[in-house]
């Protein structure tokens, strides 16, 4: 019985295996073409990190290999694909492996539905993907709506020449989207959501770093000197003040919970049958999960208007024509109704997905033997690409930023869909962007892929 993971971004298939059996590492265990392990014990652990990723290390194998390539993650062989064609071949496996996300149990637990497979998963998956259906959507567009008509008269009163911090904007923003709709905290002060955002990024650096690097040996003298630095005590100060005060929100909600029934997350935690751990965990994975891929689509999209004033004016033109303005001249608001005319904003979003990368990787397994059966990536920013003409020449599978296996797709991809189209029409419709001059930094690919510095940009009113 073979065992398979599945990722996407570059999708890795791990095969579990009597590694130790089968070692020394110049026996080859698998037809695959790839690397032999460099390290006994570590694998190509030691490649992946002179690699300065996961998903550097498997976009250098797959230039070099193919669409199929294999790999040791420490012990454990691992093949990856990248091909729609094998997508296709494992678009129904459910579960995850625990392996490839390790380094997150420090901070979202062992409870987190991350590392939860079978028949508890489906049902969780199932009932919090409730929390983001159609119908449940529709409860959340007046608020971001308010929090967007909030950022867009905020940046009215800057001066033209002030920098505007996208990293910091996108996340506090994405931040607040999740705590007033998944949280249903309407009133927590705008201070309380930048310092959740910044005792995140201090905590969340500090794990992604461990991804690549690793952490010290347990008990080793190296462990004792780390855990006696500041930084660790930084880091480890930032993460507890995150999660308390989730919990603290949680813990309120369950205290004063309401007699009418909702579709928030918050809600469905609240009344659900798990245990206090996995209720706390889910909320921290669904949290993290849902700003971190929002904010970083939102700072990207932003960032690729602001270097294409012909992709950002046609986007205006098409914002100003499907929203039009109400009574008073102000610009109309994004509905239910109307968001899936904003067919070129679509675009901008989907090949801004694309072209950064925001979610490098994901995964899945399978217990069941497996065959493998034998897309230019192109850099330029192009919209056109998600053209309805040009979708239609898409192969199945060629473009799935959410997740290739159906059955676990992210349950909150509409969410972030829609947070964005609203932030960016209300942005678009109000601003000319402009990068400010002299800027270099380049990504950072982790669980979620980053600007290695803040990006600048400035704003000036349209007419």
């Amino acid at each position: 019985m073979q065992e398979f993971i599945i990722s996407v971004g570059v999708v890795v298939i791990c095969v579990v295996i009597a590694v130790m059996y089968l070692y020394p590492r110049s026996t080859k265990v698998t037809t695959v073409p790839g690397l032999d392990a460099s390290d006994e014990v570590l694998g190509n652990l030691p490649d992946l990190q002179k690699a300065g990723s996961l998903h550097q290390f498997l976009m250098i194998l797959h230039k070099n290999y193919g669409d199929i390539v294999s790999f040791w993650f420490g012990q454990q062989l691992v093949v990856s694909i990248a091909s729609p064609r094998l997508f296709k071949q494992h678009s129904k496996v459910f579960n995850r492996p625990p392996l490839l996300f390790k380094y997150l149990e420090s901070f979202i637990t062992p409870e987190s539905i991350q590392y939860c497979n079978g028949d508890e998963a489906r049902q969780r998956h199932v009932a919090y993907g409730r929390c983001y259906s159609d119908q449940a959507m529709r409860a959340y567009y007046p608020t971001i709506n308010k929090l967007a008509d909030e950022l867009v008269q905020k940046w009215g009163n800057t001066p033209p020449e002030e920098h505007i911090a996208l990293h910091e904007t996108c996340y506090d923003m994405a931040v607040s989207v999740m705590l007033q709709c998944s949280l249903d905290k309407h009133l927590l002060e705008d201070s309380i959501a930048k310092k959740l955002r910044k005792n995140y990024d201090v905590a969340w650096s500090a794990l992604e770093r461990g991804l690549v690097e690793g952490d010290p040996e347990e008990g080793s003298d190296s462990e004792k000197t780390f855990q006696k630095g500041h930084k660790y005590r930084t880091q480890l100060a930032a993460k507890k003040t995150f999660t308390d005060t989730l919990k603290k929100v949680l813990e309120d909600y369950k205290n004063n919970l309401p007699t009418e029934v909702k579709t928030t997350l918050i809600d469905v935690l609240s009344r659900s049958d798990l245990s206090e751990a996995k209720t706390v965990a889910d909320l921290l994975t669904a949290f993290v999960g849902g700003f971190h891929t929002s904010g970083s689509l939102m700072n990207f999209t932003l960032y690729f208007l602001a270097t294409h004033p012909d992709v950002e004016q046609k986007l205006s033109n098409e914002i100003q024509q499907v929203l039009g303005v109400d009574e008073s001249g102000n610009q109309c608001k994004v509905t239910p109704e109307n968001i899936d005319q904003l067919v070129y904003l679509r675009q901008v979003l989907e090949e801004t997905l694309r072209i950064s990368i925001v979610a490098p990787y994901a995964a899945r397994f399978e217990d069941v033997e497996s065959e493998l059966e034998d897309i230019a990536y192109r850099r330029e920013f192009d919209p056109e690409r998600f053209s309805p003409e040009n979708r239609k020449k898409l192969p199945p599978f060629a473009f799935e930023p959410f997740g290739f296996a159906g059955k676990r797709k992210c349950f909150g991809w509409k969410f972030g869909f829609t947070e964005n189209t609203i932030v960016m029409a209300a942005i678009v419709g109000h601003f000319k962007l402009s990068m400010v001059p002299g800027q270099k930094w380049e990504s950072v690919y982790g669980l979620n892929t980053k600007p290695s510095k803040e990006i600048w940009i400035t704003v000036t009113k349209r007419n």
